[in-house]
């Protein structure tokens, strides 16, 4: 439940499979499944490199650090070579240009995921090209400011500890959507513009209201009794 498998324009390395994607071609086309593992467990980390606010921070996704994640995705690699062989499928293909039917061990298929996604320029990576999808998150999570020490900014997406600083990005998700982020960072924008402009426009609400009771008209009368008696 933690793969997905879906179509994608995927661009193979023209370096490493130039002739074998013309055969290809030639044979009308390829067919591609991108296997993206959308809930890893792996955690990577942000931090500091120095006081200089201008030097670059350090950015680490400890991709595949949890072995859970790299079964995910072998098991989804499996997966995917089982659907290209059903009867439906099979009249179809040609033969498999990435990773290759050579690639059929556990061993094999490992070293490919990891030369693919963490270490690109590894000795006997024959794959430098494959994508890390790149829908980071996370890193100035939102909670509870004072249960949570790892929480960043508060459920209105304040910083702890500096005003008039608020966060609005997918940096601020407590967890990982399970899909493209896009959709969820638009939300927390709507989201974030709604607590910015609700005080102002409640102050303006007063205001309106003030002037409107102000500009209602009054009517006196000088002479509380204006038939006296005159007797």
């Amino acid at each position: 439940d933690k793969i997905n498998e879906q179509p994608w324009n995927f661009k193979f390395d023209k370096r490493k499979t130039q002739e074998q994607e013309d055969e290809s071609t030639e044979k009308k086309g390829v067919i591609t499944i991108e296997v993206a593992h959308n809930l890893p467990d792996s955690r990577g980390y942000v931090h500091l490199k120095s006081s200089n606010p201008l030097e670059p921070p350090v950015l680490n996704g400890k991709y595949l650090s949890v072995k859970s994640d790299m079964d995910a995705l072998i098991w989804a690699m499996a997966e995917v070579r089982t659907l290209f062989n059903t009867g439906s499928l099979r009249g179809f293909i040609g033969k498999e240009l990435l990773p290759g039917a050579d690639i059929n061990t556990r061993d094999a298929i490992e070293r490919y995921i990891k030369c693919a996604n963490t270490n690109p320029e590894a000795e006997g990576c024959d794959n430098p090209s494959a994508p890390v999808v790149g829908h980071l998150a996370g890193t100035c999570k939102m909670g509870n400011l004072e249960k949570d020490t790892m929480a960043v900014v508060d459920a209105q997406l304040r910083v702890r500890g500096v005003r008039g600083l608020r966060v609005v990005d997918a940096s601020v998700m407590p967890s990982l959507p399970s899909g493209n982020t896009h959709a969820t960072c638009m939300m927390i924008a709507e989201k974030a513009a709604d607590f910015i402009l609700k005080p102002i426009k409640h102050e303006r609400r007063d205001e309106i209201e003030k002037e409107e009771i102000n500009s209602i008209p009054t009517h006196t009368n000088p002479n509380p009794n204006p038939n006296p008696n005159p007797n």
